[in-house]
């Protein structure tokens, strides 16, 4: 468990890196190409804690072991970038939230309009979506624990699939039981 604890506080190191070089960006650049970047330096991340789980474990690894291992680093790695969110967005830099959230809404309207929606179904979705984000910023803690109990559902989704590509069931005469994973 030892190399999943490891790899999880990397990528959680990382994740918090790459949201401070988003703030630094600015606005236009976390509303556009964040997501992109982000998404992409997270498949990697996931690719490269399999492999590296796979060969601390000299290529041997049971399916639920690899599902817990995979789950274990991931889930690390997300509660550290969701806490340090939590605290750069509410006491760090909160005006940034604010202006997430209006750059957010701004652009949910424009993709509204552009879609032809009436003015008036306009206006009632975006006061719903004003509320909502006011709410979010007025009480913080109450987001933050949804979503690190929907990360974790989306996070093991994740972690069984990817642990189908890092088992490997022992070879005959090889012998690996659930609490003999070796772990350095």
């Amino acid at each position: 468990m030892q190399v999943a604890i490891r790899y999880g506080l990397i990528l959680g190191v990382v994740n918090i890196l790459l949201a401070v070089f988003g703030y630094l960006m600015g606005i236009e650049f976390t509303m556009s190409y964040y997501a992109i970047i982000s998404g992409i330096i997270s498949i990697a991340a996931i690719i490269f804690v399999c492999i590296r789980i796979k060969k601390e474990n000299l290529g041997i690894i049971k399916y639920f072991d690899a599902v817990k291992m995979v789950f274990v680093a991931l889930m690390i790695s997300y509660a550290l970038g969701s806490s340090y969110n939590f605290v750069f967005n509410n006491f760090i830099a909160p005006e940034y939230q604010e202006q997430i959230a209006k750059a957010s809404l701004d652009k949910a309207e424009a993709m509204m309009e552009s879609m032809g929606m009436q003015e008036s179904d306009i206006d009632v979705a975006m006061e719903d979506a004003r509320k909502g984000s006011d709410e979010a910023i007025a009480n913080p803690l109450m987001p933050f624990l949804q979503g690190l109990m929907i990360g974790a559902i989306v996070l093991l989704i994740i972690a069984l699939l990817a642990a189908i590509f890092v088992q490997r069931k022992p070879a005959e005469g090889e012998f690996l039981y659930d609490d003999e994973i070796i772990d350095n």
